[in-house]
């Protein structure tokens, strides 16, 4: 695993934590509890998830997973439809692939294969959660 300098996100919904600190929580393989997850705010129509490594990184594939559909409702449903990207800078945004298929609790392994400093998950509506969310080389 590729250990980010830090996660950030467009915003945040009630008290889900599971960004804070190193953000160790996006990798725990948790998928329900406040401090396992992250999801993005009501209003915020434009939402984002990512992970900063600090420099550029040969990133292999990108690994997400939802929230389980048993906490709060969530489930496959907010993170199916998301945008993986990456960038060298955190301007420029190359898509990688759109995530479909995602399963309640089931890690899904995204392929890379490409130099970045950031990789994110966007939406192009209201709602993105994620259970766990880490690069691998």
């Amino acid at each position: 695993m590729i250990s980010p300098a830090s996660y950030s996100a467009s915003s945040t919904y009630g008290g889900y934590t599971g960004l804070v600190g190193n953000g160790s929580a996006m990798h725990d393989e948790a998928y329900a509890g406040a401090t396992s997850v992250h999801g993005t705010a009501a209003g915020d129509y434009t939402p984002w998830i990512q992970m900063d490594f600090g420099s550029e990184r040969s990133v292999g594939s990108g690994v997400v997973a939802p929230i389980s559909t048993a906490y709060g409702n969530w489930g496959p449903s907010y993170l199916n439809g998301a945008v993986l990207q990456r960038s060298t800078d955190g301007a420029s945004w190359t898509t990688v692939t759109t995530v479909s298929g995602a399963a309640d609790e089931v890690r899904t392994a995204i392929v890379v294969n490409a130099t970045a400093r950031f990789i994110r998950l966007t939406k192009s509506n209201r709602w993105l959660a994620v259970g766990d969310f880490y690069a691998l080389q």
